[in-house]
């Protein structure tokens, strides 16, 4: 599985590499919504692991722009996990307005980290 971390905040960045390559998950690292769309743009990835709360281009615009583009393309949907460190409905609710497919609130453990992915991948 080829994952995209899409997060401004370095530390958080290697840590979610870290859990992705013990998982035997390929992956690559865009350190802002722009940097996000240029790779989509170029590459496909099974799935985005997006923190909503980067500055510049959010989360929620990175992941609407990749939906149109997807749309455009007439691509099929990437798999998109919000990562945010807010876990009120609210916050869980805009996620999926802005069309990612499922979330994660900070701090995660690993294992529900794997279990968001591998369950985004058999559907």
């Amino acid at each position: 599985m080829k994952v995209l971390i899409v997060e401004d905040d370095h530390a958080n960045a290697f840590v979610a590499r870290v859990y992705l390559e013990e998982f035997g998950f390929e992956c690559e690292i865009a350190d802002s919504g722009a940097a996000a769309l240029t790779l989509v743009g170029e590459k496909k990835f099974d799935a985005i692991l997006m923190d909503v709360g980067m500055h510049g281009l959010d989360g929620y615009e990175t992941t609407r722009a990749i939906r149109l583009h997807e749309r455009r393309m007439a691509r099929a949907a990437t798999a998109i996990i919000g990562v945010t460190g807010y876990a009120f409905n609210s916050d869980r609710e805009k996620c999926f307005e802005s069309g990612m497919d499922d979330y994660l609130s900070k701090p995660y453990r690993p294992v529900e980290l794997r279990t968001k992915l591998t369950g985004l991948q058999k559907k």
